[in-house]
This record gives structure tokens, sequence and C-alpha cells, in this order.
């Protein structure tokens, strides 16, 4: 698939249970990783512990993808792909970019978190930046999610959680 001149979206892996029950979608989980070079989801039914469906699609382009680009391709992957259009009961993003800093627990301040980032990356005076614990280690995962995707996602699934891929 194309998006304009420059971006073309691949799918590179596609794995489908036989057993995939469209009816039932809604009772099942789905998790979704985002990144600028690509997208992928799992279905994980929970009742009888199976993924029913993984598939993972890569963004190709000559140049880096802005983050309007970007929220136009996943807009088009919702658009073609039928096992992202249903409600489902429980949904988790994981979003997974370079934008992150870890922060030891004894100096974490939650009110703090720009300056965790400003030596490592640019800020943008706009930037949404929040944190989640490391579990079982004494740090805190700083970092700037894909905003305008977590939007859109709002008004497909209602409601999510998100953390960063180092989480």
């Amino acid at each position: 698939t194309e998006i304009g001149p420059h971006f073309m979206i691949r799918e590179i892996r596609k794995i489908t249970n036989p057993n995939l029950d469209f009816t039932k979608l809604k009772e099942q989980h789905i998790s979704i990783q985002l990144s600028l070079d690509g997208f992928s989801f799992c279905i994980y039914n929970k009742g009888t512990k199976e993924i029913t469906a993984l598939t993972t699609f890569e963004f190709e382009s000559k140049h880096t993808v802005t983050d309007r680009q970007h929220l136009e391709l996943i807009k088009q992957l919702f658009e073609q792909e039928p096992l992202l259009q249903p409600a489902y009961a429980d949904v988790s993003i994981t979003h997974c970019n370079k934008l992150v800093s870890p922060v030891p627990k004894p100096l974490f301040d939650k009110e703090q978190l720009s300056s965790y980032l400003k030596y490592t990356i640019k800020l943008l005076e706009n930037d949404y930046i929040t944190y989640d614990d490391i579990a079982n280690t004494d740090m805190v995962n700083v970092y700037i999610p894909f905003v305008n995707v977590n939007n859109f996602l709002i008004d497909k699934y209602d409601s999510f959680t998100y953390k960063h891929s180092s989480t």
C-alpha cells in the first residue's frame, strides 16, 4: 500500500489461528506496538490462552516519517485491516521510540519530567511527557509517546493502557 510518493506499507508477517472466531473478537485482548518504521499487533484469547492473530507491517520510506505522516500510515492500516476494527475488551499500546530516558527512582520527581529528556533529545514546548515504573527495578522510564496516534486510538477503542517498549 502506498501513501504519497514516498511512503509504503508492507505486510511482512501475518499469522492467523484457523480457529479465529470473528464474532468473538470483542472478548479478546489486542496488543499494538507502534514505531516510526512499523506497526504490529497481536490478538490474544485470554480464555483459551491462545494467540489468535499476529501481524507485522513495515513502513518503507526514503525520508524520515513526520508525526503527521506516521498518523496517516496508522489510519490507513486501520482502514484496510479488518482485525483492527472491533472494539476489544482489553487494549494495550506499546510505544517504541528513542524519546526515552531511564531515571533512578531516588532521583525521580514527576514535576521535572522535561529535565530528564532535555539533554538527550530536542524537546518542543508542547511535547507531552509521561513515565512508567520499570517492574522489579528501582528505575522509572521517562518518555514522549506518539500522542497523535494515542488520540486516534482513543477514538477507536475508548480506553487502553500504554507504555514505552523499554519499560
